[in-house]
């Protein structure tokens, strides 16, 4: 067999413009591996940049997710609530689901006024789905707003 007519007769795959556009999200993100942070500034964090940040940077964004729970807890503490749409932009970043991330930020808002630090969640470890953090639009069915 000649390996030159195996090769002539394959057709090579062609990647599909999603595929592509997947693809640059992980070079960008491996290249540049500040567009987590800038993505975040801006509320837009990409799994992809995530990913490459688990894969590449597991401290950092320990980290990272460490700052950014310290905030939520200290806005739940001044009786802040996250809207749904913050709710979302943080949830790729905490590598939750929308309901693992709701239930997971409820337990530190629950958890805000005791002086010991709330535990931190391994992925894949299992959360309580019971209760829903309050988001702004509650409050202000509540009269908080």
């Amino acid at each position: 067999m000649n390996i030159r007519t195996v090769i002539d007769q394959y057709q090579r795959p062609k990647p599909t413009e999603a595929q592509r556009q997947e693809f640059g999200a992980y070079m960008r993100a491996v290249t540049n591996p500040g567009v987590l942070l800038d993505d975040l500034e801006r509320g837009v964090v990409t799994q992809e940049a995530v990913e490459v940040w688990e894969a590449l940077h597991p401290e950092e964004l320990a980290e990272v997710r460490e700052m950014v729970m310290n905030e939520i807890r200290q806005r739940s503490a001044d009786g802040e609530a996250l809207d749904e749409l913050e709710v979302r932009r943080l949830n790729s970043l905490m590598g939750y689901s929308d309901d693992g991330y709701t239930a997971a930020m409820q337990q530190n808002y629950e958890k805000a006024s005791e002086p010991e630090e709330a535990p931190t969640r391994p992925p894949g470890a299992p959360v309580n789905m019971s209760k829903q953090l309050p988001t702004s639009a509650d409050q202000a069915r509540q009269g908080r707003y």
